[in-house]
């Protein structure tokens, strides 16, 4: 089968003697669309301090994404989004690879570096998300109440290699793979979950005292809080007043 060719932009014209090029297999277009995912998981490092404080961050932002509003370029990404991180998190944690810190991960007891097996959906993407998502919701609520959550059924399998650092945990379906790294997310970071109290958003706080996901959400509860009395002296629009009358 010949490739197809299309006209130049500038002139209008084919060009036969240079070849359309043809499309990428569907193994390189899925490589490339993985590390997109995982480009916009950690997108915020800068911000918020790091790969994994994105990686939470995104997180909660897919607890709050309402999957039915989402067209089918952002469906699709959204799908690969929870792909990536059902595989790593987002990150790669190599121990010894030099991009693993063991001060600061030292509430990490397994390495999450995961092998999901990819089988083909069963239900819609739409389907898949939203039920992924009602779990994530429940159980990041049942967290932020209790303080601790057990996260239960889940079925993986360890893999160590000599040549290789770290521990390789595969796991049979996206749903276990990302309910996995949400719990390591939580125990590192978990401690830093804070619920706004104006807008009541689950938010990622900078210190464990902070009570405001924003500073605008701040003010709008300080004029809650600090309402005008009522019966006060108006005296402007008094004498706005005597000054219609002269």
């Amino acid at each position: 089968m010949r490739s197809q060719r299309h006209p130049d932009v500038a002139t209008g014209k084919v060009d036969l003697k240079r070849p359309t090029p043809e499309p990428l297999p569907e193994s390189v277009r899925f490589a490339m669309e993985f590390v997109k995912a995982g480009g916009r998981i950690t997108s915020e490092s800068g911000v918020y301090g790091g790969a994994a404080q994105s990686a939470m961050v995104w997180l909660l932002k897919f607890r709050g994404t309402d999957v039915a509003s989402l067209s089918t370029g952002g469906l699709t990404d959204k799908l690969m989004e929870v792909i990536r991180f059902s595989f790593d998190g987002g990150l790669i944690f190599n121990p010894g690879l030099g991009n693993y810190d063991e001060g600061r991960d030292k509430r990490l007891t397994i390495a999450p570096l995961t092998a999901v097996t990819m089988a083909p959906l069963s239900v819609a993407p739409s389907d898949f998300l939203s039920e992924l998502q009602r779990k994530v919701r429940g159980l990041l609520d049942q967290y932020l109440r209790d303080g601790h959550l057990p996260i239960e059924n889940l079925t993986v399998s360890l893999e160590v290699c000599r040549t290789r650092p770290g521990v390789t945990i595969h796991a049979d379906d996206l749903t276990t793979g990302f309910l996995y790294h949400m719990g390591q997310l939580l125990g590192m970071l978990g401690h830093r979950l804070g619920t706004c109290r104006h807008c009541k958003t689950c938010f990622l706080a900078g210190r464990t005292d902070k009570a405001y996901c924003s500073r605008p959400c701040q003010a709008l509860q300080y004029k809650v809080d600090h309402p005008p009395k009522k019966g006060g002296k108006r005296h402007g629009t008094k004498k706005r007043q005597r000054s219609r009358h002269r």
